[in-house]
C-alpha cells in the first residue's frame, strides 16, 4: 500500500486506523493522535513514538506516523 493510499484511509475513516507494516502496526496523521490520546488513558501501554518524514510523491509535505 503506497503512502496516498494509507493517507486516503485515515481520512476517509471516522476511527482509529492501524495499518500494518510487516511485523508492527503502524498510524498515520490523524489515527496518531486518536491512538496517542486514548493510550495516555490506559495504564499498562506506553505512548508511541511519533516519527515525521517529508514525502516527495506529495511534494515535500510532512507526515507524522507512529510505531514501535
Amino acid at each position: 500500500m503506497n503512502i496516498e493510499t494509507k493517507l486516503a484511509l485515515v481520512e476517509s475513516s471516522q476511527r482509529i486506523v492501524g495499518i500494518k507494516e510487516g511485523m508492527f502496526v503502524r498510524f498515520y496523521e490523524q489515527s496518531l493522535f486518536g491512538w496517542q490520546q486514548w493510550v495516555s488513558k490506559q495504564d499498562q501501554l506506553q505512548t508511541l513514538k511519533v516519527l515525521r518524514k517529508k514525502v516527495k510523491k506529495l511534494n515535500g509535505r510532512e507526515v507524522l506516523y507512529g510505531g514501535p
